[in-house]
Formats: C-alpha cells, structure tokens, sequence
C-alpha cells in the first residue's frame, strides 16, 4: 500500500513507477452456470405419420394441410415423368417436354370435402399425405419447392406443407425454399448425389432436420442461412468432406447447439455461425485445416462454449467472437499462422479470463 500527498495543484498521477517493487495479487476466483438446457423439437401428436421410406426408394412424400374456407395449396417443380397421388383418390400422370434437365413446374388445389374428417387436427384443418414417384426408375433428379411463390390460388403465396421425407439416389439437385411456412419438419432416408448444398435450405421455415446424407457435399456455404425457426440437426450430421462452410448457419436464431462438426476438409469457416444468438455450445471437431475463421460466431450473444477448436492453421480470425457478450473464458486460441486478429473479441463484455491461453501471437499484425 502506498500513500502520497500530492501538492496543490500538481495532478495526481495514474501510475507510480516502482523499480523495486513486489506486486502481490488475488487471483479472480468466480463461479457461474452453464445453461445446458437444449430444448428440441416435438411433432405435433396429432399429425398424420408419413410412411416408412428405405435407402434405395425412389419417393416424395408430403404431409399438407387442407383447409375449409379455402384451398390447400402446394406448388412443386420435380425433372421428368412424374407421378403424383394426390390422398383424394386423384392419380396424376405429368410429363416433361425434354429429358432429365427439364422441370415441370405444377400447382394443385386440395379441397376440403376430398379428405377424411378423421385426420382434423387441433388448429382445425384437415391432412392430406400427398407421394410422388417418378414414372420410370432412377430418373427422379431434381425436387425443387422454391417457387411456390407463383400461387396461382390467392392464398398469401404459401404452400401448406407441413412435413417432407424423401429419398432418392439419383437426386442432384434439391431445392426447398421460404414459402412453406408451415413447414416444420425435413427428413431425407439414404443417399444422394448432390455435392453442393450451396443456399439449397436458404430462409426455409423447418424446425427440424430427422436425417439428411451430407457425406458427398463439398461445399455447404449459406446452406441453411437464414433459417430463422431451425432448432435441431441429426445427431450424426457427417461434414466431413465439406471444404467451405461460410454463412452455413447464417442468422439461424433458433439453434442452441449442434452436433458434433467434422471440418477436417474445411478451408474457410467465415461468418458461419453470424447471429446464431441462441447459440449456446458448438462441438467441432479436426480444424486444423482451417485458415478463415472471420466473423466466425460475431453476434453469438448467448455463447458459452465452442469444444474442439484448433485455430493453428488460421491465417485471419477478425471479429471471430466479436459481441460474444455471454463468453466468460474462450477456447484455446492458437494463432502461430495468423496475421489478422482485429476485433477479435471485441465487444466481449463478460470476458474475465484467458487461463487457455493465446498462443503463439508473434506473427499477428492486426
């Protein structure tokens, strides 16, 4: 303890320089919870189950709602010669002009006195199962939804579809779309052969993915960006082949952990979880090959937790947990490949210790 008198008029200075001086300190002692509490999806009991789907099927399935004061309405693009039951004893035939790359584009009207008084369900609308199959196997390609949009029905533009299961082998291409907003639920059975899931889910309003092949997709960036309501992926998400994950998660304020992340192929991981600000926990696993982590969780203002970060290949991690206002003690941060850490944490509030440790800095210029 030191104590001075300083003269009038002399201002008291900030710091005392002491040559010889031991300095003695309490090191910060603090406790606080984790919230760890994950809440996950429920499908509404009294929906119709869709039926069972095997690896190796070729098939659409669709659980809709039909309503009393005015049509249900779904608008679909799928490639080739199609076949669509429609759940009222309506069989439909559709054909393409051309070959595989040509889509046919169709909107259908579900009417109320079609479907069976049985399946009313709580929020009083009826349910129809619609399946569609490709008229000649192995040539179902392309699944495209996003266009519903073009309603020719007045109602509000959206399709009311409430559940997707799918599979298909031979499909390349899938596209879902913002404008089924009664959509909660998304399951694709088996394999696929997409690469790219590139803004394939960009908007959609499902609340839950039940499974979904990502073991051929390279490149998953703004794969679910924008997915505002997403709360639950499967547990046995395979990224292990993806080479770039930007905006992956983009703004998806619904989610609250994910499984565990394999991105062992991943190059740049830039601003793939922005303002996820339910994020509570990531788990990532092999990072090392990751050399952009920029913005990487900017705005995650509920994160607590990122398991499994290796930073040691990162070259820039700007703004990287900028506004992570609930991270209280951050992950080990290696940075002995990068030059750019600006705003690294800035804006970090409730951050008081770095017992993990910065290691090797020397070579950061920013």
């Amino acid at each position: 303890e030191i104590m001075a008198q300083t003269p009038v008029g002399v201002q008291t200075p900030k710091y005392l320089y002491l040559p010889n001086a031991t300095v003695r300190y309490n090191k910060l002692t603090y406790t606080y919870e984790k919230d760890t509490t994950y809440e996950t999806y429920t499908r509404p009991s009294d929906w119709l189950e869709l039926p069972a789907v095997n690896n190796g099927d070729e098939v659409v399935y669709m659980l809709v709602a039909v309503y009393e004061d005015r049509p249900g309405y779904i608008g679909l693009s799928i490639n080739g010669d199609f076949t669509v039951d429609w759940g009222n004893g309506d069989i439909q035939n559709y054909n393409a002009i051309t070959g595989k790359s040509a889509l046919l584009r169709i909107n259908y009207s579900l009417n109320w006195n079609d479907y069976d008084e049985s399946t009313i369900t709580s929020e009083g609308y009826k349910q129809a199962i619609v399946k569609i199959t490709p008229q000649v196997p192995g040539t179902l390609y392309k699944f495209d939804m996003a266009f519903a949009n073009q309603s020719p029905f007045n109602v509000a533009a959206y399709s009311d579809v409430l559940d997707i299961k799918a599979a298909g082998q031979n499909i390349n291409d899938l596209l879902i779309g913002p404008n089924h907003v009664k959509l909660e639920q998304f399951e694709f059975v088996g394999t696929h052969s997409m690469t790219t899931m590139s803004s394939r889910f960009t908007s959609t309003r499902f609340k839950k993915i039940v499974a979904l092949d990502m073991s051929n997709v390279t490149n998953a960036s703004s794969m679910f960006s924008g997915c505002s309501r997403l709360m639950e992926l499967p547990s046995n998400f395979n990224t292990s082949n993806i080479t770039l994950a930007t905006n992956m998660f983009y703004n998806c304020t619904s989610l609250k952990t994910t499984p565990t992340l394999d991105l062992s192929s991943c190059t740049n991981a830039s601003s793939m979880f922005y303002g996820c600000t339910s994020l509570r926990e990531v788990n990532l696993q092999n990072t090392s090959s990751v050399t952009n982590f920029g913005n990487m969780f900017y705005g995650c203002t509920n994160l607590h937790t990122v398991n499994g970060l290796n930073t040691s290949s990162a070259t820039t991690t700007a703004n990287m947990f900028q506004s992570c206002v609930s991270l209280i003690e951050p992950p080990q941060i290696n940075l002995q490949s990068c030059t750019n850490a600006s705003s690294m944490f800035s804006a970090c509030s409730s951050l008081i210790r770095f017992d993990n440790g910065l290691i090797n800095t020397s070579g950061v210029t920013n």
